[in-house]
């Protein structure tokens, strides 16, 4: 919260410094100094948007907040200032549409990803994929943080179901968080 009296004074410097046409932000609980700011100099604000932050804040014991009962008014009132918000998944936007009242028409779905183009398929992996004794697998993966809303113990389930149709495809999940010890007991 106290930062955002210096994040605003920040971004209104450099606001005043490059004369940018938006301000794009990530945002996080109580964040309200790119609002503030793109209010202030009149300019639309961008708003990225990669979790439920309010809700998994105020319940993941790891991740708890100071003052959870200003995390959703708060983002209610942020998301609600945004010109656009880019949600990474389609689930995201219909919470933030259900759930905290978002207009659905100022929400882009932006899946994370990767340019092809940059990230060929096929070329490089043969170093890992020996490591790991993969050379000759099909590999389904996971790469993030384990959270509940990622989903991964729905790919744990549907590649058992996988498996017994593919006995080449293996499962590589990258990442570590709250879900961890679930996940593992649950490949066990």
């Amino acid at each position: 919260l106290g930062y955002n009296v210096i994040g605003y004074r920040r971004i209104m410097t450099a606001v005043r410094r490059f004369h940018p046409d938006f301000i794009y932000d990530r945002y996080n609980a109580y964040s309200t100094g790119a609002v503030n700011a793109a209010r202030r100099a009149g300019i639309p604000l961008l708003l990225e948007v990669n979790a439920p932050v309010a809700h998994e804040r105020c319940v993941e014991e790891h991740l708890r907040l100071k003052f959870p009962w200003l995390a959703k008014p708060y983002e209610r009132k942020i998301l609600s200032q945004a010109d656009r918000i880019f949600a990474v998944s389609t689930p995201l936007k219909k919470h933030l549409v259900e759930v905290i009242g978002i207009d659905a028409g100022k929400i882009v779905v932006l899946p994370n990803g990767a340019d092809p183009e940059v990230f060929v398929p096929g070329v490089g992996g043969a170093e890992v994929r020996h490591r790991y004794g993969i050379a000759d697998r099909i590999v389904i993966g996971f790469v993030g943080i384990l959270r509940p809303w990622h989903g991964v113990d729905l790919l744990l389930e549907a590649f058992r179901s996988v498996r017994f149709t593919c006995r080449t495809a293996h499962l590589l999940i990258v990442g570590d968080g709250p879900m961890e010890q679930q996940l593992e007991s649950q490949a066990a």
